[in-house]
């Protein structure tokens, strides 16, 4: 890949991967406890289609959930997802840096 796309692409995946790690984590926390008995959605794990029905439905939506519930919920989601790019930008950075010392002949 040329080096001139290569960052821009870098942060559009690691943008949309932290979205989806903070979403993930959103909704474990939140949703971490079976359904009542009268629910219509069994529990996460009984099956793949409950998982999908409980987390990858709800995970794009996580900033309206936290924006609901929190106080101040949409500066926390934005810190949430700052954060999250961060830390995986930053080490992102770090492994290619190591890995490109590594392979530089001797």
């Amino acid at each position: 890949m040329p080096r001139v796309l290569a960052r821009p692409v870098r942060i559009v995946v690691i943008a949309v991967l932290a979205y989806l790690a903070v979403g993930a984590a959103f909704e474990i926390a939140w949703h971490s406890f079976p359904p009542s008995p009268h629910s219509d959605i069994p529990a996460p794990w009984n099956s793949f289609d409950a998982f999908i029905a409980w987390f990858a439905l709800f995970i794009p939506l996580w900033p309206f959930s936290v924006a609901e519930f929190v106080d101040h919920g949409a500066t926390v989601a934005v810190a949430l997802f700052i954060g999250m790019f961060v830390v995986m930008y930053g080490t992102l950075a770090f492994v290619t840096r190591r890995r490109d010392r590594e392979s530089l002949p001797a």
